[in-house]
């Protein structure tokens, strides 16, 4: 026979548990609020903020079909976005461009952009290569140590020789793999640029 003392004496040790779960569901409840909604977005990943951007899309566009890419390139990765150019603007016709294409002064990289770890460079692909002013423009840079991700635009020249003459002009650069995209490079590009993206560990 039970104690009648001890016949009704309440389990305080249930409602200690009761009591921790509580709490530590609370906290766990604070925990994901802090991680969801207060902190940046690169703290939330495990990133370090940088003052520099990791990703940097620089094109030369002629026609507005590389510049139509390069935007698209930078929309998807968040990326500043700068266009190299000669002093003296192309003209407007293809033909007069191509005979134009010779060493031209341009307008260094802008010291903002020097520090980022990957160049997306677009191109269009001229009689099979990039054309002198982007060439002469890499030569001048060199992006020692850097990443840099060729992309061309075309109408059934793929990437011609694009890679490997932006390699032979930045000799201490990684040239990754290229991605052709075919004329007129409109809004449809985003499938294949993200593909690309991810095989190179471009992903912003």
């Amino acid at each position: 026979m039970k104690d009648p003392r001890t016949a009704f004496r309440p389990n305080h040790s249930n409602g200690v548990r009761r009591t921790l779960i509580k709490r530590s569901l609370a906290a766990g409840a604070l925990f994901f609020t802090l991680s969801s909604t207060s902190l940046p977005l690169w703290a939330a990943a495990g990133r370090t903020k940088r003052a520099s951007p990791r990703i940097v899309v620089l094109y030369f566009s002629a026609t507005g079909t590389t510049k139509r890419a390069a935007e698209t390139i930078a929309r998807m990765t968040g990326a500043p976005i700068w266009r190299i150019e000669p002093e003296v603007p192309y003209p407007d016709k293809m033909r007069a461009v191509a005979d134009k294409v010779k060493a031209d002064e341009k307008a260094p990289l802008p010291e903002a952009l020097r520090n980022a770890d990957i160049y997306i460079i677009g191109s269009p692909v001229w009689s099979g290569t990039m054309p002198a002013v982007l060439a002469d423009f890499l030569r001048s840079e060199g992006f020692a140590g850097k990443s840099i991700l060729p992309f061309t635009t075309h109408m059934g020249s793929n990437l011609g020789d694009i890679p490997e003459a932006m390699a032979a002009a930045c000799p201490q650069a990684q040239v990754a793999p290229g991605l052709a995209l075919r004329a007129p490079a409109d809004d449809t590009i985003r499938p294949e640029v993200a593909f690309w993206l991810k095989q190179t560990d471009a992903r912003p």
